[in-house]
Formats: C-alpha cells, structure tokens, sequence
C-alpha cells in the first residue's frame, strides 16, 4: 500500500505541536533546518528512514504504528449502494487526522443530539395539540 505523505505529515505536525516544540527546535535537535520540517508536515517531501525514527523517538510516538496509520487503502474506492455525497463524506473523513477525526465524530454527536431534542419537542407539542 502507498505512504499517505500528507496524513503522515498531519500527524507528525500534531505530535510536535503537543510536545511543545516550534518547527526551528525540532530541526535544530536533529540537525536540519525549519524548512525540512515544514515540507515534510506538508506532505511535500518524504522523510528519510533514520529521520523519521528520530522524529517518533522525540515525540514519543510509534513509528510501526505511524506506518501503519499512514499506509492507507485507496480512499477513492467507491461503496456500493451510497449516494454521491455520502460517499464524498467517507472518503473526506478517512483523509483526516486522528485528531480531526474525534472533532468531526465529537461535531457529529452534539448536532445528533440537538436534532433529537429538537425532534423530541416537536413531538411533544404534536401531542399536545
């Protein structure tokens, strides 16, 4: 399966911004400069093995599991029997970040909720009436 560069470089991001280092620290413990750590959260460059270890090992994540989160099946497969939009829900949220995919399932739990309440008064003063 082919690396997701960009998925790979959003999370590497992610685990620096929560380990409290600025892109110029980052590059000064492994002896590059900012830009090399700006392209690869980008997904604009690939990182090279023995990098991509350290970076894991400073931030204190597995790199066997990164792999693995970053080798990701084809998103663009189409799923029998969904329509257009559904599908491009899929296949936009299989794109996103571990961290951007708890704020869409958090984002989608409070607007379920809200519409259930609110179907729940409707009811309720249906009812009533």
């Amino acid at each position: 399966m082919p690396m997701d560069f960009t998925k790979l470089g959003g999370i590497l991001q992610d685990a620096r911004k929560n380990a409290h280092y600025t892109q110029a620290d980052v590059a000064s413990l492994l002896g590059l400069t900012p830009q090399n750590v700006s392209s690869w959260e980008r997904g604009k460059s690939k990182i090279d093995i023995e990098d991509f270890i350290k970076l894991c090992h400073l931030y204190g994540i597995s790199y066997v599991e990164l792999i693995v989160q970053c080798s990701a099946p084809q998103y663009d497969a189409e799923i029998p029997g969904l329509a257009e939009d559904e599908q491009t829900l899929i296949t936009d949220y299989r794109r996103l970040t571990p961290p951007g995919k708890e704020y869409v399932q958090q984002s989608l739990a409070l607007a379920l909720r809200s519409y259930s309440e609110k179907n729940n008064a409707v009811s309720d003063l249906e009812t009533a009436l």
